[in-house]
């Protein structure tokens, strides 16, 4: 949600103004949709991560290409994060204190990721990070509040176009680019991958008891609790990208930038002169958000290895992060949710290392947000899951469109989706449009 909420006006450049908010509620309430249809099958077939659910209903390469999918999309989040923190704090540094050193990204960069990315990304549960995301949450709609205000005349700005008489555009005229700002929208909402650890580790439980000797949770329902919850922050968020995105897109109009921070300059004046500081505590909440999308990476890192441990690692690497091969491990078992913490500072150091070196080398984040989006997104947040409804409603008997009509629907439209903006924003990059 961080990055997003500066990258949507750019979106709304190409999409048009009535047809990018319908689209970002469209795309809201068919992921709302699908969340559903995930928290139905994680509780129809008594499961804890989305990739044992993937095995359990399709087998094991099935779980591997989840696992690697999963994986691709939150390395392409991290990857964003560090692109757009090496972005913003490079700017503040400059404006601070200029000189050469500590200015560049690359000179930012390599000191906070083993400081700050890599500690961070090494803790064992997500729980953890419950504060970091309420203090983000936060500074956005501060934020938010902000870019309002001034897009709604308050503040003394003076903004100046290239293009004299410009103006909001309802509907976008570019048909290739509005596919290719639409896996924007998708990647403002993906969350599939941790809804099944949040689901167990974030519900409130009562202690053990003779009569219960596992851990229950005190609601009756904890499906629909956890639909609400999740129903709840999408109006939240939903609600904040349209504010932002509106704001942001009314502001600077056809001069918006893929990270609309990128168009906050000092010498606009009014309250563009906090421009600086904007950014360093927009970059700084980026760099304690980060482990809340590396966290997902490294579980699913170490479950993709898991899988092809015997043909990929050495037998002494995978000795020590899985024990031996004839071991039997549960998929669902502590040890391979919760690795412990060499393993988990190995692959965090995979993830990071990676990451910041695209983001040292990187500027552009609205390629990386597209491509990603279309790849990844359109999978982990319709296609798996309309696979799993579909085959658990089969498995019930649930026909029709309450049951594995629903689950194709999503499944083949996500597929359909995915291709396609994938070939566009393809084809765009390798024409320059």
């Amino acid at each position: 949600m961080n990055s997003l909420t500066t990258a949507l006006p750019n979106a709304l450049r190409y999409t048009g103004l009535v047809l990018g908010v319908c689209l970002l509620w469209l795309v809201n309430f068919a992921t709302d949709t699908t969340c559903h249809l995930l928290l139905y099958s994680i509780d129809a077939n008594n499961v804890k991560s989305f990739a044992t659910l993937s095995s359990k209903l399709y087998g094991h390469k099935f779980k591997i290409l989840v696992d690697f999918n999963t994986f691709l999309l939150n390395f392409g989040i991290c990857t964003s994060y560090v692109v757009i923190v090496g972005t913003l704090l490079s700017d503040f540094a400059k404006y601070a204190y200029g000189g050469d050193y500590f200015t560049s990204r690359a000179q930012i960069l390599l000191p906070i990721a083993p400081l700050v990315f890599l500690p961070l990304s090494c803790l064992k549960r997500l729980d953890a990070l419950r504060y970091v995301s309420f203090v983000a949450l936060t500074f956005l709609c501060a934020f938010v509040l902000i870019i309002v205000m001034i897009a709604s005349g308050m503040g003394n700005t003076h903004i100046k176009h290239e293009k004299e008489h410009e103006h909001v555009k309802l509907v976008g005229n570019q048909v290739l680019k509005i596919f290719e700002s639409l896996p924007v929208i998708f990647f403002a909402f993906v969350c599939q991958m941790n809804i099944p650890s949040l689901y167990t580790e974030l519900r409130r439980i009562s202690p053990h008891t003779l009569s219960s000797p596992r851990p229950v949770s005190k609601y009756i329902s904890k499906a629909s609790k956890m639909q609400w919850a999740i129903r709840a922050a999408f109006f939240i968020c939903g609600t904040l990208y349209t504010a932002s995105a509106i704001a942001g897109y009314s502001l600077f109009l056809n001069d918006t930038k893929g990270n609309i921070l990128d168009n906050f300059d000092r010498d606009l004046g009014g309250w563009f002169k906090i421009s600086p500081y904007i950014k360093l505590i927009y970059g700084a909440l980026l760099c304690i958000s980060y482990p809340t999308m590396s966290y997902s990476g490294v579980r699913s890192l170490h479950r993709l290895l898991f899988e092809i441990r015997k043909t990929c690692l050495p037998a002494a690497l995978r000795t020590y992060m899985f024990g031996h091969d004839d071991d039997e491990i549960d998929t669902n078992s502590d040890k391979l949710l919760h690795p412990r913490l060499p393993v988990r500072v190995l692959e965090a150091s995979i993830i990071v290392g990676f990451s910041t070196l695209i983001g040292v080398t990187c500027s552009e984040v609205t390629t990386v947000f597209s491509l990603t989006g279309a790849v990844c997104c359109s999978a982990i947040m319709y296609i798996f899951p309309g696979c799993f409804y579909y085959k658990t409603t089969l498995l019930q008997g649930k026909f029709g469109w309450s049951g594995t009509k629903l689950g194709l629907f999503f499944a083949i439209g996500g597929s359909v989706f995915g291709v396609l903006c994938t070939a566009i924003i393809i084809y765009n990059i390798a024409t320059g449009n």
